[in-house]
C-alpha cells in the first residue's frame, strides 16, 4: 500500500470532474498538493488549500514551468497525477488541423513531457516514488 501523508503530489487537471476528485482523495489521505488547470477561478472553486499553478499543456515550455514551480512549493515531488485532457466533438472529417494538433499536444505530448520533465528535476536520491530511474 503506497502512503501518501505528506507526500507532494502535482495533480494536472485538477479543475475536471475526475482530477478534482482525485485531488479530494488523495488531500483527504494526508497529501500536500499541487493544483493546476488552465483555469485560476476553477481551480480556486474547489475550495482546496493548496497552491494553485495555471499552465497550459499544449505548450512544451509551459510543462517544463509546472514541474520547476511545482517542485520549489515543497522541494520535492513524490508524484503527478495527469487527469488533464481535451476533446472535440463532430465528424472526423470536419475536425481542423488546429484542433487536431491541440488534441495531440496535450493527450498524447503533455503526459510525456510532464514525465520527461520530473524525471529531470533536482531529485534527492532515491528518486521521487512513481518515477523510474533510467541510470
Amino acid at each position: 500500500m503506497t502512503r501518501l501523508r505528506d507526500a507532494s503530489i502535482l495533480v494536472v487537471g485538477a479543475s475536471g470532474g475526475l482530477g478534482r476528485d482525485i485531488a479530494r482523495l488523495l488531500a483527504d489521505q494526508g497529501a500536500r498538493l499541487i493544483l493546476s488547470g488552465r483555469d485560476r477561478d476553477r481551480l480556486e472553486a474547489l475550495d482546496l488549500r493548496w497552491p494553485i499553478i495555471t499552465a497550459d499543456l499544449a505548450d512544451p515550455a509551459e510543462i517544463v514551468d509546472l514541474v520547476a514551480r511545482a517542485t520549489d512549493v515543497t522541494g520535492r515531488l513524490d508524484g503527478i497525477v495527469n487527469a488533464a485532457g481535451v476533446v472535440a466533438f463532430g465528424a472526423a472529417t470536419e475536425v481542423t488541423d488546429a484542433t487536431l494538433d491541440r488534441l495531440f499536444a496535450v493527450n498524447t505530448l503533455a503526459p510525456i513531457r510532464l514525465l520527461r520533465a520530473a524525471r529531470q528535476g533536482p531529485w534527492p536520491t532515491p528518486p521521487p516514488r512513481g518515477v523510474v530511474p533510467s541510470w
